[in-house]
């Protein structure tokens, strides 16, 4: 399993989803794309490549094909690594076997899977070990913040290309994180030992 570089957004401490994150933790985590560019292919090929820290270019097969309601979500394999995909048609065929390529930004599982879909019976582990290496805060841009009427908002994440150095600082523990319009990055390194799962719903 390789290294990678996650979006953590800063919701899931508000509702419980997940705990404040130090560095050095040791942590279990799914994973899921979402996509900026996404295409179905007929070429055999597996991709994850880092683009800009959490965003990826990828290519795999999809091995799981799951629709309840309207929800549809795709697992996706990139060979060794496996993360999935929410998408909106819910119109097309079964899709398992297609191959999947484009890009996106990784982030980690917001509770879908592991509330849901990894219960499934014989499902596949899409579970991972790592230590987390380093954590930067991404202040958002003001040009991304809107007040309208008096109403406050703010996108809970960015892509790679819409903040710069500037705007990350390096922190110990987002337990002591004071800056309620920002996200995570989190540089996690491949582990092998055995961790409990670090959702916690």
């Amino acid at each position: 399993m390789e290294d990678l570089c996650v979006t953590f957004e800063r919701w899931h401490m508000g509702d419980g989803t997940y705990p404040p994150l130090r560095k050095g933790q040791k942590v279990n985590l799914a994973f899921c794309v979402q996509s900026y560019e996404m295409e179905f292919t007929n070429v055999p090929q597996y991709v994850f490549r880092q683009l800009k820290n959490s965003d990826y270019e990828f290519s795999g097969q999809i091995v799981r094909d799951f629709q309840i309601g309207v929800l549809r979500l795709l697992l996706v394999n990139v060979k060794e690594f496996f993360f999935y995909i929410k998408i909106s048609e819910s119109g097309l065929q079964n899709l398992e076997g297609q191959f999947l390529c484009g890009k996106g930004q990784l982030l980690i599982d917001y509770g879908i899977w592991s509330e849901y879909f990894c219960h499934y019976e014989k499902e596949i582990d899409i579970f991972y070990n790592f230590t987390v290496e380093s954590i930067h805060e991404v202040a958002i841009p003001d040009k991304f913040i809107q007040i309208d009427d008096g109403v406050f908002s703010a996108p809970p994440s960015l892509l790679a290309n819409d903040y710069d150095a500037t705007d990350m600082k390096e922190i110990e523990d987002m337990e002591y994180s004071t800056n309620d319009v920002s996200f995570f990055l989190l540089d996690l390194k491949s582990t092998n030992e055995k961790v409990a799962r670090t959702f916690q719903k």
